[in-house]
This record gives structure tokens, C-alpha cells and sequence, in this order.
């Protein structure tokens, strides 16, 4: 069984990277439409940056034959988690009912709190 390449790794880096910012693209797009306010917009800027950054090594690889700027990921890493924390204060502050911490009207909050311990 042959291992792939690290040309076809940083290409499904590529890849995904390009989705993701095609995504979050789409999503601050809709946003954008629905007037949401900033503690939504903000983070979700902040992933579409993110994404963009994971595509620049897997890019910059790819056309040099390097390993591709060294910051890029970091980078792309520091602003998702940090959006993804935002996502969370956002959400404990507009969304979050207190008075009944278990309703089902709650579970996006803690799916959110999950999301970030997840993908840390």
C-alpha cells in the first residue's frame, strides 16, 4: 500500500481550504443579507479569513516545492479558534436562556461549546 505524495496532501489541503472559504463566504454573504449584528458577523469573518490562510500553504507548496509559508496555518488556526470563541460568548449573551439551561431551545449553544473544545 503506497502512501500518498506530499503533493496530493497539500492538494487536498488546497482543497478543503477552498471550500471552507467558498463556504463561510456563502455564509457572511447571507448574513450580510439578514442585517445580523456584529457578535454574529465577526467570528464568522474572522473563520472566512481563517480559511483563507489554510489555503495559502497548502498553495504556496504546492507552486514552490517547499513546505510553504511557515505562518499560514498558525495563522489560519489562531483566528478560527478565536471565532469560534466569539461564536460562543455571542451565543451565551443573545441566545442562551438561563432560566432554563437544558431546553432544547439551548442545545445550538452547547453544540457550539462542543465545537470549540472539539476542535482544539
Amino acid at each position: 500500500h503506497k502512501k500518498p505524495g506530499l503533493k496530493a496532501i497539500n492538494a487536498m489541503g488546497l482543497i478543503s481550504g477552498i471550500a471552507w472559504l467558498i463556504g463561510f463566504g456563502m455564509l457572511v454573504d447571507y448574513f450580510l443579507q439578514m442585517q445580523v449584528g456584529m457578535g454574529t458577523l465577526l467570528p464568522t469573518v474572522m473563520k472566512m479569513f481563517a480559511s483563507a490562510f489554510f489555503t495559502l500553504q497548502p498553495m504556496t507548496a504546492l507552486a514552490t516545492d517547499t513546505p510553504g509559508l511557515p505562518f499560514a496555518n498558525l495563522t489560519g488556526i489562531l483566528l478560527f479558534h478565536i471565532g469560534n470563541l466569539l461564536s460562543v460568548l455571542g451565543m451565551a449573551k443573545y441566545s442562551y436562556d438561563s432560566s432554563q439551561p437544558f431546553a432544547k431551545k439551548n442545545f445550538p449553544f452547547f453544540g457550539m461549546i462542543l465545537n470549540m473544545f472539539g476542535s482544539g
